[in-house]
């Protein structure tokens, strides 16, 4: 685990009580739950300016941008689950609904999948079919034993896949991206299909969270404001941030981490 991802589960599992208590900054009296907006400001301003000039190189494709979107909601979605018990991959809502770790596989499953015909859509040739063949071994749902073991192995499986996404289908050229493909039985092009890999994301994130709500889990005001602060920070790592601004971001979670440390409670 990473320090950004340890500083976070820090901050997401902060009581609510807690936000309330003082914490000083630049010689002013705040309170616990201004560190973690702190953190948050950060975080948007290296964005804004990584992306300045990330917007700004000529080789930065529209493929790229609409996936930022994609990165963006798997942060949203770590910041969501980080610090939570494993118990509740396999606690059902209700009867018959899918638990989280079901929700996970079926997101880790579609990210695999959504690339190979959208790869399939840029490169085929115009006689060939708009997808590949529904038996194509790349289709094929994950085995069990892969979305085995407990959430954070999960997660780092569900971002493995989205690394590649990424990879695989940033360098698309923008003239690519009105060829056609089929979703769902409908005609849609390659710019739609980009689209979809953050949708999905959000779709089943909401999912994740209405299971939480079902199994009594409460999401505190901390959680809330993480799950906003990983999702910059998936887009910062996707427009190649420099990684003397990432140790610094870094640097300062940590210190306001230690500056709770006797304050707040978990």
């Amino acid at each position: 685990m990473g320090r950004f991802e340890k500083a976070m589960r820090r901050f997401a599992t902060l009581d609510d009580r807690d936000l309330a208590a003082p914490w000083a900054w630049r010689g002013g009296d705040l309170q616990v739950r201004d560190a973690l907006f702190r953190s948050l400001g950060d975080e948007l301003d290296a964005l804004v300016r990584a992306r300045e000039r990330w917007d700004g190189d000529a080789a930065t494709t529209d493929a790229e941008r609409i996936l930022l979107h994609a990165d963006a909601a798997l942060g949203d979605l770590r910041g969501l689950l980080v610090g939570l018990e494993d118990g509740l991959l396999d606690r059902a809502p209700e009867p018959g609904e899918w638990t989280l770790r079901e929700t996970l596989r079926h997101m880790l499953d579609v990210e695999r999948r959504y690339p190979v015909n959208t790869s399939h859509a840029i490169h085929r040739r115009d006689a060939e079919p708009l997808t590949v063949p529904e038996d194509d071994p790349r289709l094929a749902p994950s085995e069990p034993a892969e979305t085995a073991g407990g959430l954070d192995r999960v997660i780092e499986r569900l971002v493995a896949a989205r690394d590649h996404s990424d990879a695989l289908l940033g360098p698309t050229p923008d003239a690519a991206l009105e060829r056609p493909s089929r979703w769902s039985d409908i005609t849609v092009t390659v710019r739609f299909r980009l689209h979809r890999f953050g949708e999905h994301l959000v779709e089943h994130t909401i999912q994740c969270e209405k299971t939480l709500e079902a199994l009594a889990v409460r999401q505190g005001e901390a959680r809330r404001i993480v799950r906003r602060i990983w999702a910059a920070r998936g887009e910062l790592e996707a427009v190649d941030a420099d990684a003397e601004v990432i140790r610094a971001l870094d640097d300062a979670h940590e210190e306001r981490i230690q500056a709770l440390s006797g304050v707040a409670r978990t």
